[in-house]
């Protein structure tokens, strides 16, 4: 998975639990407004490609829905190819996204495979 993707995915589920009473009050002020600010920044990127809107819209309502993240990541990579500036921006709200929910959670895996053992039960090996 890569970073939009991921970004995309963590705000989305962030704004569907905003709209149903479930973020907690440090979430409101960090990740919450992070994910208001990567759709706001696509939201005004799509103004006027109405199928574009749409997706954006039923993914800010359904949340981490992997064919809607699918669809919208394919639109805002045509979107990022043909246009610097948004690009940037996008990656830098999508990398604190990420960044931020490493931060809260450290056992969310975002596309990394990892195979950590923090307990007692490791078996070493001596060649």
């Amino acid at each position: 998975m890569d970073l939009l993707t991921a970004a995309l995915g963590i705000a989305s589920t962030e704004l569907v639990k905003a709209g149903s009473g479930e973020l907690g009050k440090s979430s409101v002020s960090g990740l919450f407004k992070l994910a208001q600010k990567l759709f706001s920044l696509i939201k005004e990127k799509l103004k006027g490609n109405v199928r574009a809107e749409v997706f954006v819209q039923e993914l800010e309502t359904q949340g981490n829905e992997p064919l809607l993240l699918e669809k919208v990541t394919k639109i805002l990579d045509d979107e990022m190819s043909n246009d610097e500036a948004f690009a940037a921006d996008v990656k830098q709200v999508a990398q604190q996204i990420v960044n931020f929910t490493g931060q809260k959670n450290t056992n969310v895996n975002y596309g990394r495979d990892q195979n950590i053992n923090y307990g007692g039960d490791q078996n070493i090996i001596n060649h």
